[in-house]
């Protein structure tokens, strides 16, 4: 089993028109802004997209309403328009779902009220996976607009990421890209240019982490525990583009580790 993991963060934020990795977009209920190109170019990238419940509402909002408003050619929306619109459907409005309608969306309504909308938009992309039968490696997600807005909506997402342990998961909201590092592993992060030099945190938001080292950081970590009423590294800088954060242990009776978020400014001059 390695003990090692790589993140191409540098790859999900790059302008190229082309991804080597291929991954999932949930857009959740957040607002979009119509010039922010991190967005756009993570709509165009993704081989689903799929819009969690109201997150419809916030992507209608700005490719039609907004385009229309401005009154500006509005040939744009008809390249956001997402493959699916999944949830318990209790924030769709009905003008979006009639207009994604009209343009043959499925619109998936799930009742369970024991998952968020964003759980039950990756059920519907791990049924999507099924069905077509593919070969290849499961798709990596993307979450956008998790974190900002209500409190406990930012943190549901945190536990969201928490049940992901079998592909890259990655949430991006304007100005910030957040993951949860697994415990026991050596995570090497590969930033995108955006980021290098910005603020960052590592946040023991689940439990205490016993012992973790860093490189590449503004302020190193040698094996020093974090927690919460202890120490927590937050307004660190990302000196370089490639970050290494290791939470391997030597001993192997310590009582249950927990994962680390790590969080990271992303400049986007139009967001």
């Amino acid at each position: 089993m390695s003990l090692s993991k790589y993140w191409p963060l540098v790859n999900f934020f790059s302008t190229s028109t082309t991804n080597p990795h291929s991954f999932a977009l949930i857009i959740l209920n957040r607002p979009i802004s119509p010039n922010c190109l991190v967005f756009k170019n993570l709509f165009k990238q993704a081989n689903i997209r799929v819009c969690a419940d109201g997150g419809a509402n916030e992507l209608y909002q700005t490719f039609v309403v907004d385009l229309k408003n401005k009154a500006l050619e509005n040939n744009e929306s008809e390249s956001f328009i997402p493959d699916y619109i999944c949830g318990d459907l209790d924030s769709l409005l009905p003008e979006v779902e009639e207009y994604y309608k009209n343009k043959q969306v499925p619109i998936r309504h799930v009742q369970d009220q024991d998952s968020t909308d964003l759980t039950k938009s990756l059920q519907l992309i791990e049924e999507l996976e099924t069905s077509k039968n593919s070969v290849e490696k499961k798709l990596d997600i993307v979450v956008y607009g998790g974190i900002g807005g209500r409190f406990d909506h930012s943190l549901a997402t945190i536990q969201f990421l928490y049940h992901i342990h079998d592909r890259l998961a990655l949430v991006y909201s304007p100005k910030n890209i957040t993951i949860l590092l697994e415990s026991g592993l050596k995570h090497t992060i590969h930033l995108p240019s955006q980021s290098q030099g910005n603020s960052c945190g590592l946040l023991p938001i689940g439990g205490p982490v016993t012992q973790c080292s860093t490189s590449g950081f503004r302020w190193n970590l040698t094996k020093q525990a974090l927690e919460f009423g202890g120490l927590v590294s937050s307004s660190n800088i990302a000196d370089n583009q490639t970050l290494v954060v290791d939470l391997t242990e030597s001993n192997t009776n310590l009582p249950k580790k927990y994962p680390l978020v790590f969080n990271i400014e992303i400049k986007d001059d139009k967001h």
